[in-house]
């Protein structure tokens, strides 16, 4: 039986940019009541369904206990977190849901991995209630010039499929920052399962350039708070773990 951990107890600042989804209603996806220890993620058909996979030809399966899936990486988009312009994105804290999302983690990933996350407080606090983690600055968000208001999504988007934003980091730097991190750490972590918390765009970018996608953009547009995906390398796939036992903010 897993050792109960206690939660996250940072103090959290008002922050973060998820206008739409704060300010047009937030849907949450709780998770129900349920002893610990016993979850299994959810074996019906997810809205999102598998990720599909140009790489492979075909979409994965996530709906394996992944306790049981060992070599592979998990990559975990960070929880939901407070947001207002008077913080910078890196220092934005996780809310009241987003620490939710974050103790429901300890449902889906395995009790013994190598937790690592970027530097941002978000992505910490994400993987905490799970185990120790260790941080690495390679994982962090992509670096911009980007104002609090206006069309957020369609620039994030158009910079994903390939337009130049002055005063962001370069996608290749991105990739290349990334790779670098994720093969330092699969050089370390041995026999366990290595989990990576990380952001939406970095880890869109990344995975495009690692096993390939139809649609990057879409993809980023798709994710939830938190997500999280297992990613195999040696086969160039990748899915979603759909689980009953996520909280998430979509």
């Amino acid at each position: 039986m897993r050792t109960p951990r206690r939660p996250v107890t940072d103090q959290l600042d008002a922050t973060h940019r998820a206008q739409d989804l704060v300010g047009h209603g937030r849907r949450l996806t709780r998770p129900p009541t349920q002893p610990r220890g016993r979850a299994s993620p959810d074996r019906r058909p997810s809205s999102a369904g598998p990720t599909p996979n140009t790489s492979t030809g075909a979409a994965t399966s996530a709906t394996d206990p992944p306790a049981t899936i060992r070599g592979v990486l998990f990559l975990v988009r960070h929880a939901m977190p407070g947001f207002g312009p008077d913080v910078p994105p890196q220092e934005w804290q996780l809310d009241a849901a987003g620490r939710l999302g974050a103790e429901s983690l300890r449902n889906v990933l395995p009790p013994d991995a190598l937790l690592v996350s970027s530097l941002e407080p978000k992505a910490r606090q994400t993987l905490e209630p799970v185990g120790p983690v260790v941080t690495d600055v390679r994982f962090n968000e992509v670096r911009r010039d980007e104002p609090y208001h206006g069309e957020f999504r369609a620039r994030r988007q158009a910079y994903i499929v390939g337009t130049d934003h002055p005063g962001w980091e370069p996608r290749r730097d991105v990739v290349a920052r990334f790779a670098t991190g994720i093969q330092f750490w699969h050089t370390r972590v041995g026999t366990r399962p290595l989990v990576i918390a990380t952001h939406g765009m970095a880890m869109t970018l990344w995975l495009a350039a690692a096993v390939g996608m139809p649609d990057p953009a879409d993809f980023w547009a798709q994710l939830r708070l938190p997500d999280v995906f297992h990613v195999n390398l040696a086969t160039r796939s990748y899915g979603r773990i759909v689980s009953t036992l996520l909280f998430q903010v979509r």
